[in-house]
């Protein structure tokens, strides 16, 4: 096949690209999660920051992405949709094939890092939002008054009340 090993080199460079992006979106996170666990307010402005310039990319990767399945699509009288790493490993010279199939696992697991790097930092962000939800309802008095279990698990009532009594 004549167009085969323009065809790898398509797909090759599409690959190099999606790697870069998930390593920089895991840079992200980690950083992101290294900020809440310090709560350093400044770090974590500027991680956001980092954050919706990650995503922008992402958005712009994806653009990409698209601009490459049609490209292939159209070399071969596929369907942009049609078009995968799966299915295009068996078209290119075996030596790309190897190269391709490995990069095929590596995004696979920087795919996963990722989703279990986001879902942490998901755990953590409710949890801090849980933290302050209660803070503000103890520190308004609209709370359960502070009420506390004993050693033996039997309810304590709150030494005292509210913080901050709201009026009027």
């Amino acid at each position: 096949m004549n167009s085969a090993p323009s065809l790898a080199r398509l797909c090759l460079d599409q690959v190099h690209l999606e790697e870069a992006y998930l390593a920089e979106a895991k840079g992200t996170l980690v950083r992101m999660r290294a900020s809440l666990l310090t709560s350093a307010p400044a770090g974590l402005a500027e991680v956001l920051q980092q954050e919706e310039a990650c995503g922008r990319r992402g958005q712009a990767m994806g653009q990409q992405r698209r601009r490459f399945r049609r490209a292939v699509a159209d070399r071969l009288g596929w369907r942009p949709e049609e078009v995968t790493l799966k299915k295009l490993v068996e078209l290119v010279p075996a030596d790309d094939r190897v190269l391709l199939m490995q990069a095929r696992e590596r995004i696979h697991t920087q795919v996963r890092e990722l989703q279990q790097l986001t879902q942490a930092n998901g755990v953590l962000i409710l949890y801090f939002l849980d933290f302050v939800q209660r803070f503000f309802l103890e520190l308004t008095g609209a709370g359960n008054n502070g009420e506390r279990y004993s050693a033996r698990g039997a309810r304590q009532p709150a030494a005292c009340g509210s913080l901050l009594q709201l009026q009027g």
